[in-house]
C-alpha cells in the first residue's frame, strides 16, 4: 500500500481498512497452509513495519523465517522528497517453524571463482578445519579439542597415528587453544577430504589441517538476506518482460520480475506443490509456477488485469495438453 493510484489498480486504501483487510486474509492464509508451508509477503516501506507486527500476531514471532530486502530499483526513485528509494521487502513466515520446508541454498548463488584451486577431480578450495569463531574453544566444546595426525610432505591426515605423521592440535592465530569443526568419528569417515599444510603465523611455521571443499554440479550456497536486482530482476526488467510477451499493450504498473518468483518457488516449493497468489496482479506467479511444474491458484480483484495480462500470459505459457479455468465472482 504505497498511496499511489495506478492505471491497473488503486494502491491508496485507508490505513485502518488495509490492516483489517490484511488481517482477515492472513488468518485465512495461515489456516490454508500445509504444515510445512510458508507465506511470502512482498511489501514496500509504507506498511512494512505494520505488516511485520501483524504477521507476528497472526503467525507468531517464533515463525518468522526472514525479512528479506529486495533491490527493485537500482537507480533509485528520484521523485521522492528525501532518499531515492531502491528496495522493497519480502517477509517470510512459516505455518510452523519446526516443520517448514524451505531450501535456503541456490545453485545460482555459487561463484566458481570461490574455488581457485584445481586437480584431476576439478576445482576446489581449502577451508581451515579449525573453527575460526572464538566463541568455540575447549572451554565451550571440549569434545572437539583433540589431536589429529598429519604429514606436511604427503598432505595426509588421519585420526590415527601413521608413519611420518606429527600430532596437530587446533589453535587460533595467537596460539591459544581452539577446536576442530569435525568430530573424530567424522574425520575417520572422511579423512580423504582433508589435507595438511605448513602455515606461517605469529609464532612462526606450524602444521595445520584443512578441508578440501570441492565444486560440483549439485553444489548450493545459502542465499543472503539482501537480494540484488542483477540476481532477481527489477521493476524495469519486469516491465521489459511484459512488453516482450504482450507487445503493443499498456504495461502493468508494478509487475514482479520472473526471476524473483522463480527464486521464491525454488526455495519454498517442490514440483507438484500447490502455490497460491491472492494478489495476482499481472500474473507472474502462475506463469512461473506453471513453468516450474507447480500447481497454482491465482486470485485477482481486477477483471481488467485478468483479461489484459494474466490470461494472455498463461495462454502463451501453456502447452496444448495444459488447461486452466477463470472463475469470476458475481459480487
Amino acid at each position: 500500500r504505497s498511496g499511489s493510484v495506478f492505471a491497473d489498480y488503486a494502491d491508496k486504501v485507508d490505513h485502518g481498512l488495509w490492516l483489517a483487510m490484511m488481517r482477515e486474509r492472513l488468518e485465512l492464509l495461515r489456516e490454508s497452509l500445509a504444515e510445512s508451508g510458508s507465506l511470502w509477503l512482498h511489501i514496500d516501506d509504507s506498511e512494512m513495519a505494520y505488516a511485520k507486527v501483524l504477521l507476528d500476531e497472526v503467525f507468531g514471532r517464533e515463525n518468522c523465517v526472514s525479512a528479506i530486502v529486495i533491490e527493485n530499483n537500482p537507480k533509485g526513485r528520484q521523485l521522492g522528497k528525501f532518499f531515492a528509494g531502491s528496495h522493497d521487502h519480502l517477509l517470510v513466515y512459516a505455518r510452523d517453524i519446526r516443520h517448514v520446508r524451505i531450501e535456503p541454498g541456490s545453485a545460482q548463488a555459487v561463484n566458481p571463482a570461490d574455488f581457485p584451486k584445481s586437480d584431476e577431480r576439478g576445482p576446489f578450495r581449502l577451508l581451515p578445519l579449525r573453527n575460526t569463531n572464538k566463541k568455540f574453544h575447549p572451554g565451550t566444546v571440549p569434545t572437539l579439542h583433540y589431536g589429529l595426525w598429519a604429514d606436511a610432505e604427503s598432505g595426509q591426515v588421519s585420526a590415527e597415528k601413521f608413519p611420518g605423521a606429527r600430532e596437530v592440535f587446533p589453535v587460533f592465530g595467537d596460539g591459544t587453544d581452539a577446536v576442530w569443526r569435525w568430530s573424530a568419528p567424522r574425520v575417520r569417515e572422511r579423512s580423504d577430504e582433508l589435507a595438511a599444510r605448513i602455515v606461517r603465523g605469529r609464532g612462526g611455521e606450524r602444521l595445520d589441517v584443512y578441508q578440501i571443499d570441492r565444486l560440483h554440479d549439485e553444489r548450493k550456497k545459502k542465499l543472503r538476506s539482501i537480494w540484488m536486482a542483477h540476481e532477481i530482476g527489477s521493476s524495469d526488467s519486469a516491465k521489459a518482460e511484459l512488453k516482450k510477451v504482450l507487445p503493443g499493450r499498456q504495461i502493468f504498473a508494478t509487475p514482479k520480475p520472473e526471476p524473483l518468483l522463480a527464486r521464491v518457488l525454488e526455495a519454498a516449493t517442490e514440483p507438484g506443490d500447490l502455490v497460491l497468489d491472492c494478489f495476482a496482479g499481472s500474473g507472474t506467479t502462475p506463469v512461473v509456477a506453471q513453468r516450474m511444474g507447480r500447481r497454482w491458484v491465482a486470485v485477482e480483484l481486477s477483471g481488467a488485469s485478468i483479461d489484459s495480462y494474466i490470461v494472455p500470459r498463461l495462454e502463451r505459457e501453456l502447452s496444448d495438453s495444459d488447461s486452466f479455468r477463470v472463475l469470476r465472482s458475481r459480487g
